[in-house]
């Protein structure tokens, strides 16, 4: 039997080019998750649920069953659509109203019918236009600096509003910044399939996760600073004076956080490794000589 080395280089080229193949299509795949996943558990977040994690995995759970079926009817209405596209601009609005919604409402959330809502303001202008991404151009370091500066746009909102009397605004920030950096570095480390990608799709995807990142934060950020306002109420003098000269802990701030992030974790995990299997198994191997 006669070995081909040239052959050989093919079939490794070939698989070398189905996997980076594969793991891009597994990037682009897992967005969408990532974007209604993070929604439903920023939105679950509230004064009621702070510190109970299994509080807010059961309401996120009931959202995102809520945001399909809700999604299901919108394309419904919509003429019934199949372009993967169209669906996943559908499910994020519908999951953005939804989980708004629940956030100040409640469960009365879901008793709202949000096909028929959204489907009456078809014939705003440009309701349906999706933003476009612009950070696509520029140095690494700059698309980096411009995805951070998005991601903590929320938290700095909520920290506007309520800043826990932390006496220096800037470091508090950068500490949120850089839990929301180390966490997502974090998750892209820990995924085989993130090794094969590009340097775009890698971006792609960190952008993404900082994003949601930074809704969740400021979801958390919101939720605790209702407690905390109620709390210093009800203290007494001297605490209240403490607090008010020091500033309040926001490690329960950090804590619900993390734990709503772990969830997002698993689900972008599982995502990611479903879309580069399906993907993969969809790739034709090289045929024999």
């Amino acid at each position: 039997m006669s070995f081909n080395v040239f052959e050989q280089a093919r079939a490794q080229l070939h698989e070398q080019n189905a996997s980076q193949a594969a793991a891009r299509q597994a990037a682009y795949g897992s967005l969408s998750t990532l974007r209604i996943v993070s929604k439903a558990l920023a939105g679950s977040v509230t004064v009621d649920s702070v510190g109970d994690p299994e509080a807010i995995e059961k309401a996120a759970k009931a959202m995102i069953e809520r945001i399909g079926d809700q999604t299901i009817a919108l394309n419904d209405r919509l003429g019934g659509s199949d372009d993967r596209i169209v669906l996943e601009s559908i499910t994020g609005s519908v999951a953005t109203v939804i989980s708004e919604h629940y956030r100040h409402s409640g469960q009365n959330a879901f008793k709202v019918d949000w096909s028929e809502v959204l489907a009456g303001t078809l014939e705003i202008d440009g309701i349906w236009r999706e933003t476009q991404d612009t950070t696509s151009g520029g140095s690494l370091e700059y698309r980096r600096s411009l995805s951070m500066m998005q991601a903590l746009a929320p938290v700095l909102s909520a920290h506007q509003r309520f800043d826990f009397f932390q006496p220096a605004e800037n470091r508090v920030i950068e500490r949120m910044g850089q839990l929301m950096w180390e966490t997502t570095q974090t998750t892209l480390s820990s995924e085989a399939a993130v090794e094969s990608m590009e340097e775009p799709e890698v971006e792609m995807l960190r952008r993404n996760l900082l994003l949601r990142a930074g809704e969740l934060l400021a979801g958390a950020w919101n939720a605790n600073a209702c407690a905390v306002v109620q709390q210093v109420k009800e203290a007494m003098t001297d605490e209240r004076r403490f607090w008010k000269s020091k500033g309040f802990p926001v490690s329960s701030v950090e804590r619900d956080f993390l734990s709503g992030y772990r969830s997002l974790e698993q689900a972008f995990s599982v995502s990611l490794n479903a879309h580069q299997d399906a993907a993969m198994s969809s790739v034709e191997s090289p045929s024999p000589s």
